[in-house]
């Protein structure tokens, strides 16, 4: 394998850029992404050439990013958040972001982490936050991040104290939704004196309008769980997860207001596992439900005659 020094590597990129002249457009398609889970076909969702530009507002408001960070994100380049948040938003301000192949193995993630010095955790699926606690625990001096940035699930407030008290930083949320046009609509560090909270999903980003509604859309007052949305310029906007407003205005997470079943950061349709598993000859009828489980937040059980 080739290494080559940081400067090498500038002095490269000056070059290319005083040959290279782009011929995209802000406009212009850069990547599709599609939702998650299994409940029925994904929905495409194309991100433009200018979508990168948001980052740029959001560098000290969400992620609280400097030139000095090294990143490290656990999630999939295949998911809005891995490669947007986790990828993308470090790289185009010229910060190292780095993550693993294949299966997610703690143990090899905190070995990563301690190798090349990273200080910052990004787009962290809280599931692979808890399997990370457990692997540090078992080590004699686990390695120290100042900065941890979280999404895709709940994070519940007990593991949130437990991930500051081994690793050093405080995990703080970027909450967002395909829904929401892919974009982080809330924070649990918006604003330079922002007092996060263990387990909240922040509050509102500048500029994002996001509210608690019931079915109809008609805004929910403080502590009534309803659905999260965002009011945009052509409608509201209607995510498929749950959550209410505390007296202080922070958000907090309720689940998902459909019947999905949330594990490991993904949606599991119970109907499409019930469907392949009566498609068995010995098989008649199943039901598929979540069930709580400390480690993938749901686990699927199944019921079958």
């Amino acid at each position: 394998m080739e290494v080559i020094t940081t400067q090498e590597l500038s002095t490269q990129l000056e070059g290319l850029s005083q040959t290279y002249t782009s011929q995209t457009d802000p406009e212009d398609t850069a990547v599709v992404n599609y939702t998650s889970g299994t409940t029925g076909t994904p929905t495409p969702h194309a991100y433009r050439q200018k979508s990168l530009i948001y980052y740029a507002g959001m560098k000290d408001l969400m992620l609280d990013l400097s030139p000095e960070d090294k990143a490290f994100t656990t999630s999939s380049t295949g998911w809005g958040a891995g490669l947007w948040g986790g990828l993308l938003a470090p790289l185009v301000f010229g910060i190292p972001a780095g993550f693993l192949s294949g299966p997610f193995d703690a143990k090899k993630a905190l070995e990563f982490i301690d190798d090349n010095d990273v200080n910052l955790l990004i787009s962290v699926v809280p599931t692979a936050l808890r399997k990370m606690v457990d692997a540090a625990e078992e080590m004699d001096q686990p390695p120290q991040i100042e900065k941890a940035n979280y999404t895709g699930e709940p994070m519940p407030a007990e593991l949130s104290r437990k991930v500051e008290e081994l690793f050093g930083a405080l995990p703080r949320s970027s909450y967002g939704a395909s829904e929401m046009t892919g974009k982080v609509v809330l924070a649990d560090q918006a604003f330079p004196d922002f007092e996060s909270r263990h387990g909240s999903l922040g509050k509102p980003l500048p500029g994002n309008d996001v509210l608690i509604v019931d079915d109809d859309g008609n805004a929910l007052p403080n502590g009534e769980v309803g659905r999260i949305a965002v009011r945009e310029s052509d409608g509201l906007k209607l995510s498929e997860d749950a959550g209410l407003t505390d007296e202080d205005g922070y958000f907090w997470s309720k689940g998902r207001a459909d019947d999905v079943i949330l594990s490991s950061g993904y949606t599991i349709g119970p109907k499409e596992v019930e469907e392949s598993l009566e498609k068995h000859p010995k098989v008649a009828v199943s039901g598929v439900i979540g069930v709580p489980d400390e480690e993938l937040g749901n686990r699927v059980k199944a019921y079958i005659e």
